[in-house]
Parts: C-alpha cells; structure tokens; sequence
C-alpha cells in the first residue's frame, strides 16, 4: 500500500482517539446512589403511624407496648427491626438511682414503684448507686443529710445532661456545693436572725399557681392529676349493707370474699372493698361501712376527720386483677398536708444566692417566717436542662398516700423527659425515626412526641 493510502487510515484513527478524549472531557462518567431502601423505610414508618392515627390509636400504643407489638409485627416486614421513644413527658420506664440505703429503696418501690397516667403505666426502676461515678438514670435521689462537696463536679455535669436530681433531707446548714445544686442556703444567711425565726404553721401548704412556666407549677401538675397506686387485701364484704351509687341506685356486691383496702392521708383513713372489676364500695365518712359505690372516673370526697374538711378525689382506675386501684387528688379545695411529722422547726432554708431571691421557686410551705416570706418545705432549683429539688424528709416513716404521692410527683417533674437512645439493646441499625405529636387528656393533658424508628441491623 502506498503513502497515500495509509494517510486516510492514520487520519481515522487520530480523529477517533479525539472524539473519546473529547466526550470524556465533556460528558465524564456519574455515578448515582440508591436510596430506594432509606426512601422505603421512612415510607412504612409514616404509614404505620398515619394509619395509628385514623384508627384513632397513637396514645394506647405509644403507652402499651404489648399492643403496639401486635400491630406492627402484621403491618412491617420480619426483617425491619423497630423502636419506639416519646419526648416532652414522663418516660414509661423511668430509672431512678437512688443513693440511699436498701431499706429506702425497698419502700421507694413499694409506694412508687408502679404508677399509671393517661392509662400508660410508668414503671420506676429504683437502683442503688453511688454519687461517682452516678448510675445511667432519668433521676436522682440523694437521701439523708451529706456532704455533697467531693461530688459537685459529677452531679453538676449529671444535670446538665438533663436528668433530675432530688435531696431529701432535713438539711439545717447546707454547705457551698449544697448550695449550688439545689438552691437553697440558710435563712439567717439572707434574711438576718430576727426574721427567720420559727412561726411555722399547724399544715403544709402549695403555693399554688396556675403558671405553667412557674417552677413549682409541675410538681403541683401532677400531684392534683397523677393517680396512686393502692394495694388491697383479700377480706370479707359485710353483706347485710346496701349502698347508693351516685346516680341513687341501690345495690349490693354479690362476692363474699373481695379485696379491701384503704385510702390513708392525713387523719383519715377511708376503707374500700373491690367488689367487681367495675365497681368499688368505699366508706367515706368513718363509719367503717361502705355508703358509696364507684366506679372507674367517678369523683367523691372523703373528710379529714382532724381538720373537719372534705376532700376531692377521683376513682382513676380499678385494676383487673381486683387487688389494685389509682386513686387521684384533686385541686379543689387545695390540699393541705398535716404539719407533724413534715419538716422539724430546725430546717430554715430558702432559695436564693447572694443576689437573687426567688419565692416562686417553692413548692411547698410551712407557714411563713417573721418577714411574711413563706418557710420552705419543698424547692426546685430549675435550669434548661436538668431540674434539682430539695425537701425535708417527709417520707420515712409510714408515710400515706398523700405524701407517696407527692413523691411521686417530684419524680416525675424532675425525671428527663426523653429517650436518648432506643431501647434495642447494643444492635447497630440504619433506618429513619418518624415523629408524631400525641395529645393526651384522660388524667391530665399531655403533648408529647411518640417517635417510631425503621430500620435495617448491619
């Protein structure tokens, strides 16, 4: 072949290795990721919670996890594991670390260990633990009188995380780091000797408000919404009495062996017999037969035969199993707790540093001193993350249902009010967690978030 034949052909080729030069510059190579499988998951994760809502179901199975096992074990697929957490209100199991003796806990747990909200049952996991290092918790308790100076550093940095931290104790001279937890110093160091002298009064006393952003205003919250839990006895109904319902229907408890039990705070104590799953018959005057029948949400009084006043209550629950009820205090007329055994004249605290005084972060008062400001048998020393609370100790003893429940309370207001990590163990997981804003108003309002996380192990 000659030169001119092989020109044409080393043109050719010069021009090709152009024109793949050329379209490598100008449309180079992209590689695109698959998302399908995260696309997916978030999908199944609003269906499952839309179709929560139109059944009309998010609160019972953001409270039941017996039922929300149920429903998503036939609406998502085997392989997806899921978890569920819920923000902005009491967790459903709530650790409490307790540095307290075993007997404190053992009787913690028997007045507060089992509580129930919006028919959520809240479990109280109470756990022994030492102040360093502070045992993984929601709260706090730090009960009797200690030195707290050695462990500033590691309750400071526990709060600041946004747990709770409570002290119960009939404090009289609180150091510096008692101080600076929870808030409170001696009267005489803020006020001078001549006004903190001890005029208490014959009855503790909320400070009540109806200020949400207070900080007293959650601890009361509860305690004029949460229902106790009372346990009952197996025992005989006295047959031969019949009872009035609140609608004046007579009746009488066809079960001669019933459970009964006792509603005890202050001076009173009301005895109640559980006749049915439905139904309780209660003496509310001290006559030690029943004279009222009722049934789960019905509202009665019962008097304090010490001070000659009735009291609001409501019959929150009656439990299935027949040997339990919830019980709640209500708000009117306010509830006035007995004076002795409460807080010893000895304990003249309030809140406050050198420079700011704040009566508005009592709970609870004693009367008021010399200088008309109230003496202070519960505080809470807020912030924006965690919550510090100071009492007396009110709650040795054979304390009733009034100061359980007060504990309760405490508890559940100082308790940090998320889920940080989902409970499913050590698994690592790929998915998407999707809110959803619950509101709730069986006991008492509740808007929280019930998130529902999907997703993959790997």
């Amino acid at each position: 072949m000659g030169m001119k034949g092989q020109i044409p052909v080393i043109e050719m080729i010069t021009v090709t290795i152009i024109l793949f030069v050329s379209f490598g510059i100008f449309f180079p190579e992209r590689n695109f990721d698959n998302r399908w499988q995260e696309a997916d998951i978030a999908t199944k994760g609003r269906d499952a919670l839309t179709t929560m809502d139109r059944v009309n179901s998010t609160s019972q199975y953001s409270a039941d996890q017996g039922a929300l096992d149920s429903f998503l074990n036939k609406t998502i697929p085997n392989s997806i594991i899921y978890w569920t957490t819920i923000e902005g209100t009491a967790q459903s199991n709530i650790v409490v670390a307790c540095n307290c003796t075993t007997k404190q806990i053992g009787d913690l747990t028997n007045y507060i260990g089992r509580l129930k909200l919006n028919d959520r049952e809240i479990l109280l996991d109470i756990r022994p633990s030492a102040l360093s290092p502070i045992q993984k918790s929601n709260v706090l308790i730090i009960w009797g009188v200690t030195d707290l100076g050695a462990y500033k550093t590691d309750i400071l940095n526990y709060l600041a995380d946004g747990n709770g931290v409570i002290g119960i104790a009939d404090v009289t001279s609180p150091d510096a780091a008692y101080t600076e937890i929870f808030g409170v110093r001696t009267c005489t160091s803020i006020f001078g000797g001549a006004s903190c002298t001890n005029s208490g009064s014959t009855e503790i006393d909320f400070r009540y408000t109806t200020n949400a952003s207070k900080p007293a205003f959650l601890v009361q919250k509860y305690f004029f919404h949460l229902p106790i839990r009372n346990l009952a006895n197996l025992s005989t109904f006295p047959l031969t009495v019949e009872t009035k319902s609140p609608t004046g229907a007579t009746m009488t408890c066809n079960n001669t062996q019933v459970f009964e039990g006792s509603l005890i705070f202050k001076s009173a104590s009301a005895r109640y017999w559980i006749c049915n799953s439905t139904h309780i018959f209660m003496d509310t005057n001290n006559t030690v037969w029943p004279d009222v029948i009722l049934r789960e949400r019905d509202q009665f009084r019962v008097r304090d035969p010490s001070s000659g006043v009735s009291y609001n209550f409501s019959m929150s629950y009656i439990d299935a199993g027949g040997n339990r009820t919830y019980m709640s205090f209500k708000p009117s007329p306010l509830f006035r707790f007995n004076d002795t055994p409460f807080k010893p004249a000895t304990v003249l605290l309030y809140p406050g540093d050198a420079n700011i005084i704040n009566d508005e972060k009592v709970v609870l008062h004693d009367g008021n001193y010399p200088n008309g400001r109230p003496i202070p048998v519960v505080t809470v020393n807020g912030s924006l993350t965690g919550k510090a609370m100071w009492s007396s100790d009110f709650i040795s003893g054979s304390p009733g249902h009034d100061k359980r429940l007060l504990m309760a309370s405490m508890v559940l207001a100082a308790s940090k009010k998320r889920t940080v990590e989902p409970t499913i163990g050590d698994l690592r997981i790929s998915g998407a967690v999707t809110p959803y804003i619950s509101v709730v108003n069986r006991d008492m309002m509740e808007i929280y978030q019930f998130n529902l996380g999907l997703g993959y192990p790997f």
